[in-house]
């Protein structure tokens, strides 16, 4: 199946900790998810209207705090490739690969 291929692999990230990007954003405290918006976009139909609107995943902000979340811009000790969320991604264990919000835009 075509659809599959490289559908499960391990890989080496590389990127900065979630929670250190958080801490120099100091962001509000009343504040209590994190949103994180990928550049890929698709339709999603609401009573024969359709919407487009771009992937994302939150969590909340305590989560997002964990160590082990990362903003990964390499894998396997180069450039993270397009297929796998150039420029920028989110790795956060636990979550199945395909929640990872991938292609950041980058400010």
């Amino acid at each position: 199946m075509p659809f599959l291929t490289s559908a499960v692999g391990n890989a080496k990230w590389a990127g900065a900790t979630l929670a250190t990007v958080l801490a120099q954003a100091r962001p509000k405290k009343a504040g209590t998810e994190v949103v994180f918006i990928g550049t890929d976009a698709g339709g999603e139909v609401v009573r024969d209207v359709t919407f487009r609107s771009n992937f994302a995943r939150s969590m909340s902000t305590a989560e997002a705090m964990d160590a082990s979340n990362m903003l990964c811009y390499e894998m396997n000790g180069a450039p993270l490739p397009a297929a796998n969320g150039f420029p920028l991604r989110l790795i956060a264990p636990g979550w199945y690969g395909l929640a990872n919000v991938k292609w950041f835009e980058t400010h």
